[in-house]
């Protein structure tokens, strides 16, 4: 099973902050294949799929931002209605405990890509490998 890195950053949740984080990578010439953000009533959870996660890590933590680097995995979807809802029942059928899942924001041959992560990431690389499941890497996805 192929694993991507996803960065995340704590954000304080007030106005422009989202605009302010993404505006220091963009001036970075950083470039986001996906994007999630998760909050609360005093803080969000920005994810991120970066061109280049090296580099991302760098700007955001120069810039005092609390960040870490997880490893997740992009599983390809059919791009058509139930593709999701298929792979979601081979996934379950395996036990698999999804945390939290966020869609890619290109595709290409007519498939999609979810970033997906998982509880058991063993017991997800397991689920993939005996159902076939197609991951994608970092070439597929432009990632440095």
């Amino acid at each position: 099973m192929n694993t991507i890195s996803q960065v995340s950053a704590f954000l304080e949740n007030r106005p422009g902050m989202l605009r302010e984080i993404l505006g220091i990578l963009s001036d970075e010439g950083i470039n986001l294949r996906a994007l999630n953000v998760a909050e609360n009533e005093d803080y969000g959870i920005l994810r991120i799929i970066p061109d280049n996660i090296e580099k991302t890590m760098k700007v955001l933590k120069a810039n005092e931002y609390l960040v870490s680097e997880i490893q997740v995995c992009a599983i390809e979807v059919p791009d058509k209605p139930g593709g999701l809802v298929k792979l979601l029942e081979k996934l379950a059928n395996d036990n698999v405990d999804i945390q939290y899942m966020y869609s890619v924001f290109s595709f290409t041959g007519g498939k999609a890509y979810m970033v997906i992560s998982a509880k058991d990431v063993v017991l997800l690389s397991r689920s993939v490998e005996k159902n076939n499941i197609a991951t994608a890497d970092k070439d597929m996805l432009g990632i440095s």
